[in-house]
């Protein structure tokens, strides 16, 4: 009985052995017919057996993928981008071909059978809609295999010949739509053929990122210091180099001695303090840095809106006022008629000054300025979009902050009695 008992164990296991060996020969392709099989019954030494150790049998990445690939269930997940183009935004060749934007997306998670990063999925962003306001939304497809995990970061390449400002992307995904918040101008691949890189809203402490992320970014915060520059000099617009300096361009001593001018900033005063530009030192001083008449570098994303733009640049029209309109200058600057307290402030916004009948002012005011109550002749000024945000923003500490990392000096702000700023 006990020598039947193990027959019939050794049956068993015999036959468990033999269905697993057929569920894994399924996973492997057949040999061809064109190889002639070993016939049975024959030994054929092919390799010298060795005399000592064990034989060590290793599978690359690639080998692995090719064995399971095929076998992971695919979805399809859908990204809406909100761009917009600019001033004049058209159809180009890009975008009537489908490849306007190469999207990518990065898992947060790695490959369990690996241990390494796993691959991203990608498409081409479409334009498929263009509103009133300016605004494009592209549309892609991407076929995301459903052990890819969450969506750690995401990779973009302009493929147009123009920059494009991102807005966001919404992915729908199975578990519900996410939105990853961009606000960020990418240059076309024509100036920068690197891809930008997008992370998800989540923080991570440094231990606690993500393997697949940590590399990327390192890059990020490389390219935004200026380690991956790959060339020396002036920086270009669409770089991204968010450094410090002193204020050593004040001054042209190559085009005359005289217009030499002092650092400001330095060690031991860090303020005020500038964007560096990269450019070349002077010549005859090389402790001072050459400069373009009216031209600075600043990072693409800090750089002023169209609008922003118009009314700084309207602030020229606004200093002649006074010259031309008395009475404007004498409710502005009369130094007996002060502002007793911040609200008086907050009226230019909120009531404006009233202005004299025939003083014909609204046809050469810029947008800084606006009219309102048509009625009575009223200069009132735009309120600053942060004061529209918050009327007590500027005792905050945070705006404090804001202005120091700015570049400007808020423990000590004085009026400007001499400029060091001259050009002949």
């Amino acid at each position: 009985m006990g020598c039947s008992g193990d027959a019939q164990e050794k049956a068993s296991s015999s036959l468990q052995t033999l269905n697993i060996a057929k569920s894994l020969s399924s996973e492997f392709t057949k040999p061809s017919a064109l190889v002639n099989p070993l016939s049975a019954g024959h030994r054929y030494k092919l390799f010298p057996r060795p005399i000592r150790g064990r034989c060590t049998v290793t599978a690359s990445k690639f080998d692995i993928d090719w064995i399971t690939k095929d076998n992971v269930k695919k979805i399809k997940v859908k990204g809406i981008i909100t761009a917009k183009q600019g001033l004049l935004p058209s159809v180009g060749v890009t975008d009537l071909l489908g490849v306007s934007l190469l999207v990518e997306l990065i898992s947060a998670e790695t490959d369990p059978r690996t241990l390494m990063e796993k691959d991203p999925v990608k498409d081409n962003a479409r334009r498929v809609l263009l509103d009133a306001h300016g605004e494009d939304q592209y549309e892609c497809v991407f076929d995301m295999p459903e052990d890819f995990g969450p969506v750690g970061a995401i990779r973009v390449l302009n493929q147009d010949l123009k920059e494009i400002f991102l807005k966001e992307m919404k992915l729908e995904l199975p578990d519900g739509s996410v939105t990853f918040t961009f606000n960020s101008w990418v240059a076309p691949k024509s100036e920068d053929p690197t891809k930008r890189t997008f992370f998800s809203n989540k923080s991570y402490l440094p231990l606690q990122t993500p393997e697949p992320l940590k590399q990327l970014r390192k890059q990020e915060l490389e390219t935004l210091q200026g380690k991956n520059r790959e060339r020396a000099g002036e920086f270009e617009k669409f770089e991204r180099v968010y450094d410090y300096d002193v204020y050593n361009d004040l001054g042209n001593p190559d085009k005359d001695p005289e217009l030499a001018r002092p650092i400001l900033g330095g060690l031991s005063h860090p303020y005020p303090r500038r964007c560096k530009t990269g450019r070349k030192p002077c010549d005859k001083d090389p402790s001072a840095e050459t400069r373009k008449a009216l031209e600075f570098y600043v990072p693409r994303d800090e750089e002023f809106t169209t609008v922003k733009g118009a009314q700084f640049t309207g602030t020229a029209v606004l200093s002649a006022l006074p010259a031309v309109f008395p009475q404007i200058e004498a409710a502005l600057v009369d130094p007996n008629m002060p502002f007793p307290h911040f609200k008086s402030i907050e009226d230019l916004f909120e009531e404006g000054i009233e202005l004299p009948k025939d003083a014909g002012l609204f046809p050469v005011i810029p947008r800084l300025v606006k009219a309102a109550a048509e009625a009575n002749d009223i200069l009132q000024f735009e309120s600053p979009s942060l004061l529209d945000k918050d009327r007590f923003s500027w005792i905050r500490d945070d705006e404090f902050a804001r202005q120091t990392l700015a570049g400007l000096n808020p423990y000590c702000i004085q009026l400007v009695q001499v400029s060091y700023i001259r050009f002949n």
